[in-house]
C-alpha cells in the first residue's frame, strides 16, 4: 500500500523540489519486495529530466534497485554505460581496484581528469587522488612523488599527508634538492592559495630564517599572527616591531568607533607578543596625538 502510494505521488507529482522528489524515489526503493515492482520504479526514474546533480542521485538509486533485484553482472553494465556522472565513475574505479585491475583504474581516472579540467576544474583533484592511491598500492615510487606533488601544490585541503609521502618516498640525499624545485615551482603558480603553500614547507623544514624573512616581506597582521608561534622565540623583538607597524598603518587607513575597537584588538595582542610597558608608551604617544578623536580615546583607555 505505502508503495502504490508512492507511485501515485511520483505519477502525479505530488511532490516540491528535487529534495522530495528525492526522498520519495528513496522512500518507494526502500518498501521494493519483487522484481515487478522494481521495474515499475526503474520505468519512473528513467523518465525524470532533472538537473545533473540531481539525476547523478537518481541514477546511484537505480544502480542500488538493479544490484538489489538483477545482480552484479547487470550492475556492473549499467556502471559502464553511466560513466559520464562523477559517483558512478568513482564507482568504477573503486571496483577496478578491488580487482586488482589497476590499468582500468588509471584510465577511469586520467579519462575523469580530461572531462573535468576545463569545465569543472574543481573535481581535478579527486581523480589524481585515486591516481596517487593507485601508485601506492602499486609501490610504483616515481608515480607516488609524481601525484603527491601535484596535490601537495593544487588541492586545498590538508597536504600534510602529501609532503610526509613525498619525504618518505624521495632518496633522503636527494631531499633538499627536491625540497628547493618544489619551492621554485610553488613560487610560479598563478593561484596565491598554491604559493602559500611555501611558508608551510618553511615550517616543515625548520627552515625558521627564511620563514621569518616570509614575514617580513608579507607584514600584514594575520600574516604575523599566523607564523608567530613558530617565530617568537628567535624573533620576538622584529615580530613585535612589525606588528606595531602594521597596527598603526590599519589605524590611519580608517576612522569609526568598530575600526578604532579592532585596532585596540591588535593593541592587546601587541601586549602577549611584546610588553605592557611598550604599549602603555604607544598609547601615551596615540592619546596626545588624537585628541580630536573621542571614540579611540575612549577605545584606548579600555585596552
Amino acid at each position: 500500500w505505502f508503495f502504490n502510494k508512492c507511485i501515485e505521488a511520483i505519477n502525479k507529482r505530488f511532490f516540491f523540489g528535487n529534495d522530495w522528489a528525492g526522498n520519495m524515489f528513496a522512500l518507494a526503493a526502500n518498501l521494493l519486495k519483487t522484481k515487478d515492482e522494481a521495474n515499475i520504479l526503474i520505468l519512473l526514474l528513467d523518465r525524470q529530466h532533472h538537473s545533473e546533480h540531481f539525476m547523478e542521485e537518481l541514477k546511484l538509486l537505480k544502480l542500488v534497485i538493479i544490484l538489489k533485484f538483477y545482480g552484479d553482472e547487470d550492475g556492473t553494465k549499467f556502471i559502464e554505460e553511466n560513466l559520464s556522472y562523477r559517483k558512478i565513475r568513482q564507482m568504477a574505479i573503486e571496483k577496478s581496484i578491488e580487482k586488482n585491475d589497476y590499468n582500468r583504474a588509471i584510465s577511469l581516472a586520467k579519462d575523469g581528469i580530461e572531462r573535468d579540467k576545463n569545465t569543472a576544474p574543481g573535481y581535478v583533484a579527486d581523480w589524481v587522488d585515486n591516481l596517487y592511491k593507485i601508485a601506492i598500492l602499486q609501490d610504483d615510487k616515481s608515480k607516488i612523488i609524481e601525484y603527491a606533488r601535484k596535490q601537495f601544490i593544487d588541492v586545498n585541503r590538508t597536504k600534510k599527508q602529501y609532503y610526509d609521502m613525498m619525504k618518505s618516498t624521495v632518496e633522503s640525499g636527494e631531499w633538499k634538492d627536491f625540497v628547493e624545485e618544489l619551492i621554485k615551482d610553488i613560487g610560479k603558480q598563478i593561484s596565491w592559495v598554491a604559493r602559500e603553500q611555501i611558508p608551510i614547507v618553511f615550517i616543515y623544514e625548520e627552515y625558521w630564517e627564511r620563514l621569518f624573512d616570509y614575514v617580513k616581506k608579507n607584514p600584514r597582521i594575520h600574516i604575523i599572527e599566523q607564523f608567530e608561534k613558530y617565530l617568537i622565540k628567535d624573533y620576538r623583538k622584529e615580530l613585535a616591531d612589525l606588528y606595531e607597524q602594521e597596527a598603526l598603518s590599519y589605524l590611519n587607513l580608517g576612522s569609526g568607533r568598530n575600526h578604532y575597537q579592532t585596532f585596540c584588538h591588535y593593541l592587546r595582542h601587541l601586549i602577549k607578543l611584546s610588553s605592557r610597558e611598550r604599549v602603555d608608551s604607544l598609547i601615551a604617544f596615540l592619546q596626545n596625538e588624537y585628541k580630536k578623536r573621542p571614540a579611540l580615546l575612549e577605545e584606548l583607555r579600555k585596552v
